[in-house]
């Protein structure tokens, strides 16, 4: 990068790595009381964005344990049910409506993460169908079946998202 180039020329979208770069390039060709500031800036971005990806990681994990419990918690549930029911003679299922009840008001957090999970996984699929059907060798009718397929992939994890935004409107709301 020189001094005769202009901001401009940079990427309208950089990746946060290309944008750490880019700073800590550009800080020995600014005026001496810029360079310092350029520099630590850089060096705070590139520390939160590890720190970002660290929460996010633990974030992930903890959706899963989460997920995990739910379970367990529900499986209880009903066991529970089936004691009463053995010594009462009659089914119900008591416990396993509380418990559902009790955990829809706890986990609207790990909800959310588990449906970003699921969309995700869908565009890759989709993404995964589309690279099947840009192999070479492929006959037309097999390439039709990856497209659709990818296109269906694709409007799946739409309606993931958007019924995810739905839940949080109507918690927010």
């Amino acid at each position: 990068m020189t001094n005769a180039q202009t901001v401009t020329e940079l990427q309208p979208r950089m990746t946060r790595e290309q944008l750490i770069d880019a700073a800590r390039k550009a800080a020995p060709l600014l005026p001496p009381a810029y360079r310092g500031i350029m520099t630590e800036l850089a060096n705070r971005l590139d520390i939160s964005s590890v720190a970002l990806c660290e929460a996010m990681q633990q974030r992930s994990v903890l959706a899963i344990e989460n997920t995990l419990l739910r379970d367990d918690v529900t499986c209880w549930a009903k066991e529970c049910d089936r004691i009463v029911e053995r010594h009462t003679k009659k089914r119900t299922n008591m416990h396993l409506l509380e418990a559902q009840r009790e955990l829809r008001e706890l986990t609207p957090v790990t909800d959310s993460v588990i449906k970003e999970f699921k969309s995700n996984a869908v565009d890759e699929l989709a993404i995964l169908y589309r690279k099947f059907a840009d192999e070479k060798g492929c006959s037309v009718n097999i390439q039709c079946s990856y497209r659709l397929t990818a296109e269906r992939a694709e409007s799946y994890a739409a309606y993931i998202r958007r019924e995810e935004k739905a839940g949080e409107d109507v918690n927010n709301g």
